[in-house]
């Protein structure tokens, strides 16, 4: 009898354990969630710089690219530049981030602007444009 009491709160004690873990588990992995920066970028199918980036970005997780043609989406371009100074016409890519636009890019950017983005500050740089 006594023995039947003890089997039953081990019982009782090891359901307990294995909903704590799940819950935990479950908590932990909603806590792990990394947040994704939406980034627009106008470009051109023959641009080199364009294609760089593209492949520079794509094996960053915390940044999603969405990448638009100049030629089939030109009003929208000239919509969102609106919003920011002096942004300048004759070049591609144009990066457009929450607080800035970048226009050109070179490898050798890379780090620069994924820091720009992530911390959504416009670097004191002369291809960083910012918002009106």
């Amino acid at each position: 009898r006594h023995w039947r009491k003890i089997s039953n709160l081990y019982h009782i004690i090891r359901n307990l354990l294995k909903s704590l873990l799940v819950v935990g588990l479950l908590l932990s992995s909603t806590a792990c969630h990394q947040q994704v920066y939406s980034v627009k970028v106008y470009g051109l199918k023959t641009c080199g710089s364009c294609s760089s980036l593209i492949e520079d970005f794509k094996k960053d997780d915390n940044i999603q690219l969405h990448v638009y043609d100049l030629d089939t989406h030109i009003k929208e371009y000239q919509k969102d530049i609106r919003l920011y100074r002096n942004v300048p016409e004759n070049k591609a890519p144009v990066i457009v981030a929450d607080s800035f636009v970048k226009v050109g890019y070179k490898t050798d950017d890379y780090q620069e602007l994924k820091k720009a983005i992530l911390t959504n500050k416009k670097p004191n740089k002369k291809d960083y444009y910012k918002r009106r």
